[in-house]
């Protein structure tokens, strides 16, 4: 029986690209994000697209998580991967910047991701079964000028998930925290700044970062091995052992560093 795997934040970038592997391995892919139409052309993308669900879903519609699960799973089976990959990016210091920026941010890629994932995760407990896959960022593990708020959203993904990975083992279901580092995306162009608006632009070291669809083939293999954090990207996933293990080093070097 082909895989069923539904993934969040597939109207573009990672997420686009995880849906068209999947389908490319047989999988039966759920994509949902905000907006219906990139959806729909990200079904159209993936190989058999007839066999695939468009389901738009806003991460911030907390009230909707718990029935949007229940609608998901008695319209297209049980969900043997959920790929929690909605988020929004952040350019700007945090001293032109909101408490409304931040708490937007936060909800979008914390609370939101956290409130999918405890739903999705009650239905696999039962089945005794499952795969929680959660994008986070090498900014989930050290931060960097311009993306504080973005950082804090990152770093409580993985308390949460590390905290409810624990909590599911004797139940079978897996946690994967997926961290990448530049990915040839739209996230810069989507990201939010202090004033509210978008950055409007592709930055340069996303522009010359990894290639999407070479990022999912790589975070499919890692899913198949069951991993518990998985780094994908390019030199700069360095910075996550740097910080871990040469910290005062690492805070002097972000000082310094500038966002292209």
């Amino acid at each position: 029986m082909s895989k069923r795997i539904w993934i969040t934040g597939a109207s573009y970038g990672i997420g686009e690209a995880l849906a068209v592997e999947y389908a490319a391995q047989g999988a039966n892919v759920v994509l949902s994000a905000r907006s219906a139409d990139r959806l729909e052309e990200t079904r159209l993308r993936c190989e058999r697209p007839d066999d695939h669900l468009v389901y738009p879903l806003d991460n911030l519609d907390f009230d909707r998580h718990e029935a949007a699960v229940a609608e998901v799973e008695e319209r297209f089976g049980p969900i043997d991967i959920m790929v929690l990959n909605a988020g929004i990016g952040q350019r700007g210091a945090e001293l032109e910047s909101t408490l409304d920026i931040t708490r937007k941010i936060m909800d979008v890629n914390f609370t939101g991701t956290a409130s999918l994932g405890r739903h999705i995760a009650r239905h696999m407990v039962r089945r005794k079964a499952g795969h929680i896959v959660v994008t986070s960022s090498v900014l989930g593990r050290l931060a960097i000028p311009g993306s504080a708020s973005y950082s804090a959203s990152k770093f409580a993904l993985h308390g949460f998930f590390e905290g409810l990975r624990a909590e599911l083992y004797p139940s079978n279901v897996h946690v994967t925290l997926v961290c990448p580092g530049y990915i040839n995306t739209e996230i810069t162009l989507h990201a939010v700044q202090g004033d509210g608006s978008k950055f409007g632009v592709i930055d340069h070291n996303h522009t010359y970062g990894m290639p999407a669809d070479v990022c999912a083939r790589k975070v499919v293999r890692a899913v198949k091995r069951k991993k518990a954090v998985f780094l994908v990207g390019g030199k700069e996933t360095w910075g996550v052992y740097a910080a871990q293990y040469l910290p005062a080093l690492t805070r002097r070097l972000t000082r310094r560093y500038s966002r292209k």
